[in-house]
């Protein structure tokens, strides 16, 4: 049975709106030499990165907690902010290294935890990790219709590379590429989760220049699902496309798992 989505109602920003803020913006340009005007006039793509990169500051979600610690650099300082977003996002208390298997050799390492509790669906998923910290999420397809979106049952940990851009080895590579490689890649749900914890942490998003490949989660018709940040709307977006398909900006993100502890 199809799970059927209420669309959220959102009121956009009228003309007159719209007029004000680009007379906002024209009153922080300072006077510019022939020279420097000609430089943004001829890459103009810097600018607008540098505008839409001041949006998003403006409407990022708060942090939960103020916090004037550096940011994660090892899987060992992670696992605090991640048990706290788990409480936080996800309803669920947990405490890692009492659950689960893990070496000291892990725990150096600059890795991201990505913990499913084994009871999110996909909405869910969505529901807490993201829209509970006012991200914004855009769906091309209903994701409960992709495979693998029903909730695991049995909680699960990843290890993710700790970086905003998919790994390295799989950029340009399409999914059907991507499945001739040996290595396990993050899921749908895995995404999901992992944004929202980079945000909580961090205040900053997965992927605003890239996206990432979720191999195993397809719509009904076989298209691949995946994900990213889209910095003009200020949103998640989801959307599928062809197995065959891939570019310089596409990749994945291969997860490590690790077991339960017994």
């Amino acid at each position: 049975m199809k799970n059927e989505t209420v669309p959220v109602k959102i009121r956009m920003a009228t003309q007159g709106q719209i007029g004000e803020v680009h007379c906002t913006l024209i009153q922080g340009v300072p006077e510019l030499t022939f020279e420097e005007a000609q430089t943004i006039i001829g890459d103009k793509s810097v600018l607008v990165n540098e505008v839409a990169a001041v949006f998003s500051r403006l409407f990022l979600p708060p942090s939960r907690v103020e916090t004037t610690h550096e940011l994660p650099t090892t899987l060992a300082c992670w696992f605090p902010r991640a048990e706290e977003f788990a409480n936080a996002c996800l309803g669920v208390k947990v405490n890692f290294q009492e659950m689960f298997n893990l070496t000291d050799d892990l725990l150096g390492k600059n890795l991201i935890p990505v913990f499913d509790p084994g009871t999110l669906t996909n909405r869910d998923a969505i529901d807490g990790a993201l829209k509970s910290q006012h991200l914004t999420v855009y769906e091309e397809a209903d994701m409960m219709e992709y495979t693998g979106s029903a909730a695991g049952k049995t909680p699960t940990l990843h290890l993710i590379a700790n970086s905003i851009r998919p790994d390295g080895k799989t950029m340009g590579k399409s999914p059907n590429q991507l499945r001739e490689m040996t290595a396990r890649f993050l899921s749908l749900r895995g995404y999901m989760l992992a944004f929202g914890l980079h945000c909580f942490v961090t205040r900053e998003y997965l992927d605003p220049e890239t996206f990432t490949w979720f191999l195993e989660n397809r719509l009904p018709g076989g298209s691949v699902a995946y994900g990213y940040w889209y910095p003009a709307r200020r949103r998640v977006r989801f959307s599928w496309g062809y197995p065959g398909y891939g570019n310089g900006a596409s990749g994945a993100r291969a997860a490590i798992s690790v077991s339960l502890r017994t």
